[in-house]
């Protein structure tokens, strides 16, 4: 009984939560991908593989491009699409890339395709100098950005290379930075993602949540209708199988 209601509560968890797997780059300082790692950075990573998104937002739905990355055994790669479930290839490849193999790669790249992380979908905006979270309407997005919840990455500022790590403070994305290129040590927050339109990676580009940590925007809350349900379902089940236990 004990361990059903463990399954219970366990299986009610994961149906909660959206994770997926996610392309990571590291690079070595060291030869044949040896050495220290994350001696340069790639905006582009972590990649979300096998999911569809809204890079591109043009002035006009037929202007739109969406992305899929792949990882397959002898390449990373990117490839732009003209509809939102990334069927046709889009005649805009600006957006095409082929990072490489799983594995190591010129410059001491070490590309893995193994990483799982939960997801957080944020609206992009990218708005003048002055600018304040009013701005942020609709039809000036300018496509989605992704987050990989845990995953250490590394960016540039104005002091080199750093790592980067988000996390869920309550229903707000938090982006960490650390000065060591492995997220250890002491993090100090760099931008956070909620709800709210703010600032995100740089003055210019700002990001409001559209979806994790336990946020939806679809219902302004924690809980799509349908999770509120299967949390009501569970939670009954488990108050019920708890007083026969204890009965």
């Amino acid at each position: 009984m004990q361990c059903f209601i463990t399954a219970v509560l366990l299986f009610n968890s994961c149906l909660l939560v959206h994770s997926a797997e996610w392309a990571l780059a590291t690079y070595h300082t060291g030869s044949n991908c040896s050495g220290a790692g994350n001696a340069d950075s790639n905006n582009a990573f972590p990649l979300l593989l096998g999911t569809c998104v809204l890079s591109y937002r043009g002035s006009s739905p037929a202007a739109n491009v969406w992305t899929k990355a792949v990882c397959s055994a002898t390449s990373v790669e990117r490839k732009g699409y003209s509809d939102d479930k990334c069927t046709v290839e889009s005649t805009d490849t600006s957006l095409n890339e082929n990072y490489g193999k799983p594995g190591c790669n010129v410059d001491n790249l070490l590309l893995t395709c193994t990483a799982e992380h939960d997801v957080a979908v944020s609206k992009a905006y990218m708005l003048p100098d002055g600018s304040t979270a009013a701005s942020c309407i609709d039809p000036g997005e300018v496509g989605e950005r992704v987050m990989a919840m845990g995953a250490c990455h590394t960016s540039r500022d104005n002091t080199g290379v750093v790592g980067l790590k988000a996390a869920c403070e309550g229903k707000t994305v938090v982006m960490n930075k650390y000065q060591a290129w492995d997220c250890t040590g002491t993090a100090n927050k760099f931008f956070t993602v909620s709800n709210t339109c703010a600032t995100g990676y740089n003055a210019n580009g700002w990001l409001a949540l559209k979806s994790g940590c336990g946020f939806s925007a679809s219902s302004g809350s924690g809980s799509t209708g349908s999770s509120a349900m299967l949390d009501i379902s569970f939670s009954l089940i488990v108050t019920l199988l708890l007083g026969r236990l204890m009965a």
